[in-house]
């Protein structure tokens, strides 16, 4: 999991692992999930100015959006479809080798652990390399499933050890470490949170208590 505070990148280092996962694809048919907390405004305010600020000259060649879908299509014969957190009923169903989670700690939709299960058990998609479901967040102490499992290495679940806490790698940032952010972001954020506990979440991108 990335998490990291407002501007640190989390999106868009879950969208570079996206794009390397299916670029690495060398057979065609590679399915795989982006899940936002709700689609429809995030779709085309956050997530295809987002994509295009990073790929729009492989638009056409690499890759092409398909409104039809909801999906990235790749010129390798993937396809990463966009869908909800906020209706995990619409990914129950099929096989894919990788889920990215877009803001899983967002309290616009229910906790998100549910989907994050959904995604795992649709990890069956073989010939693509690794399967696994990737999360990228600002922290919400609120979500404790994201806190366990990825800082504390404690099952949801069963409140148990994970078996596999290798699998859980954490990344933090702070808004101050990602120097593609203006500088003068980064000083409106301070100024407007300096040191409070609100400022060490949003900026600092800590999982506060």
């Amino acid at each position: 999991a990335f998490v990291g505070g407002v501007g640190s990148g989390n999106t868009m280092a879950l969208m570079a692992k996206a794009m390397y996962r299916f670029q690495m694809a060398t057979e065609p048919g590679m399915l795989g999930l982006y899940t936002l907390p709700t689609v429809g405004f995030m779709t085309k305010f956050v997530f295809l100015p987002s994509w295009r600020r990073l790929y729009r000259r492989f638009e056409g060649t690499l890759w092409t959006w398909r409104e039809k879908d909801s999906a990235v299509e790749f010129s390798n014969g993937g396809m990463m479809f966009v869908r909800s957190a906020g209706e995990p009923e619409g990914i129950v169903g099929g096989e894919i080798t990788v889920g990215f989670m877009d803001e899983a700690a967002s309290e616009a939709v229910p906790d998100q652990n549910e989907v994050f299960l959904m995604m795992v058990e649709r990890l069956r998609q073989q010939g693509y390399g690794p399967s696994q479901v990737c999360v990228a967040t600002t922290p919400r102490q609120t979500r404790r499933w994201i806190i366990q499992r990825w800082r504390d290495g404690i099952d949801p679940l069963t409140n148990g050890r994970l078996e596999d806490p290798e699998n859980y790698a954490l990344f933090m940032a702070s808004t101050d470490d990602n120097f593609h952010t203006s500088e003068e972001y980064k000083k409106r954020l301070a100024a407007l949170f300096g040191d409070s506990r609100r400022g060490r979440q949003e900026r600092g991108g800590e999982f506060l208590s």
